[in-house]
This record gives C-alpha cells, structure tokens and sequence, in this order.
C-alpha cells in the first residue's frame, strides 16, 4: 500500500474531508514519527505496535561481490513490533 493509497482510503472513510487536508494529516503523521526516531525517541501506538531506534554496533563484512572486507560504521534502525491487536488481526485473516 503506498502514501496515495492510504489517503484514497482515508477519503472513502472520511468523504467530508478535503483530499489536501488528509495528505497534510498523512505527512505531519510520517515527519513527526521519523524526527521522533531520528531523536531516539519509541512510539507506541496501541493495538498497532511499536517503532523503537535500534543501535547497531559497528563491524567488518565482506563486501558479496568479490569478498573484500568492508568496515561497517555504528549506525541506528529501526524495530518494529507487532500490537497485540494487529497480530491477532493479521493471524486470523491468514
């Protein structure tokens, strides 16, 4: 599902709302949860689940295409876990 999607969506659900307003509620959404992430901050949203900066130690790998070694900086991802909700959710539609 892609950004568009979701706010075609969101319109079908909420036709009293202008499409430009949804777009703006959809990107204030994604900017406030990346900065958050980029500040190392954990959102929660509840049934959803949790998005929480992960640090990754810096390491040596071997480059796939020719096997040199490669010096990987320290560096932050992201994890995500599942609600409770939308795993039972996900599970019983399967």
């Amino acid at each position: 599902m892609t950004r568009s999607d979701i706010i075609k969506k969101i319109y079908q659900h909420k036709s009293h709302l202008l499409v430009r307003d949804i777009e703006k509620i959809v990107d204030i959404l994604t900017e406030t949860i990346s900065s958050s992430l980029a500040d190392g901050h954990r959102i929660e949203l509840r049934g959803f689940g949790v998005f929480a900066p992960k640090k990754l130690a810096s390491k040596i790998a071997s480059n796939p295409k020719g096997g040199a070694k490669i010096n990987l900086p320290e560096r932050v991802s992201v994890k995500f876990k599942a609600g409770k909700l939308l795993s039972n959710k996900i599970n019983n539609k399967i």
